[in-house]
């Protein structure tokens, strides 16, 4: 049986350090269906209904990106794929843990599937853009689950949001982050919310993976799981362990 490794990192429940308010909660994002329903005259003031679909929203730099919801409730959870990857890689979770009373938003990276714009930019804008989306909706609490090099993104996200007030990372293996400045890692150690680490393997000593979690200063257990499919921790033998995790993480914050 594979055993799952899951680091779990858990800080205090609000995000960031203070309460003063910080530039991504304040600057909303536009989001609209993609498609106008009949007799709609005010497409913009559809932003806000909680219905399954298709939609795009803006990220702060007028970048438009392509997404899909799920589900109703009162947390919301932000999908971000790897980079490479797209929305498609969501099929699975995303409606799981919409029948568990959530607001999941799945979305295309910019230059990825249907979102405009190019490849090569830092997500951590686009991860911001869905947040300000769910934020738009009158949600509040809202969980972020990075895979690889967008886990580092959606960390940082958290830290520039106080609806954030948690934060999901896949990894598959100690390169998988990409580059940590250390402005980053500085940036990072600020945070207070709880963060859920799942990984394919232990942190070899000295690897970014291994700085990160000591830099976040929380209480770390690790164990491992094995056999990926496809290096997709959801797809292999552990995915239903994965998914546990991750909806028990979520179901928390209710």
């Amino acid at each position: 049986m594979a055993l799952l490794v899951a680091m779990a990192a858990l800080g205090g429940a609000c995000g960031g350090s203070g309460d003063t308010p910080r530039a991504s909660d304040t600057t909303g994002t536009i989001g609209s269906p993609v498609a106008e329903p009949d007799g709609a005259d005010d497409v913009a003031s559809l932003s806000a209904v909680a219905v399954d679909g298709d939609l795009q929203f803006l990220s702060e730099d007028g970048v438009t990106l392509a997404g899909r919801v799920f589900g109703s409730g009162e947390i919301g959870v932000v999908l971000v794929h790897r980079t490479g990857g797209s929305l498609s890689r969501w099929d699975g979770l995303a409606p799981a843990l919409a029948q568990r009373n959530h607001r999941v938003l799945a979305f295309d990276l910019r230059g990825h599937g249907r979102s405009d714009g190019e490849k090569g930019v830092d997500p951590t804008l686009d991860v911001l853009a869905a947040v300000s989306y769910l934020r738009d909706e009158s949600l509040t609490r809202i969980v972020i689950v990075g895979v690889d090099d967008t886990a580092v993104a959606a960390l940082d996200a958290a830290g520039q949001s106080s609806a954030v007030v948690g934060v999901v990372s896949l990894t598959t293996d100690d390169d998988a982050l990409g580059p940590l400045t250390e402005t980053a890692l500085s940036n990072l150690e600020q945070l207070s919310i709880p963060t859920l680490w799942l990984a394919a393997t232990v942190p070899a000593e000295g690897s970014g993976r291994e700085i990160l979690v000591d830099r976040l200063d929380n209480d770390v257990s690790v164990q491992l799981a094995d056999n990926l499919q496809n290096g997709d921790l959801l797809a292999g033998p552990a995915g239903s362990e994965v998914f546990g995790e991750i909806s028990t993480f979520v179901d928390r914050f209710g």
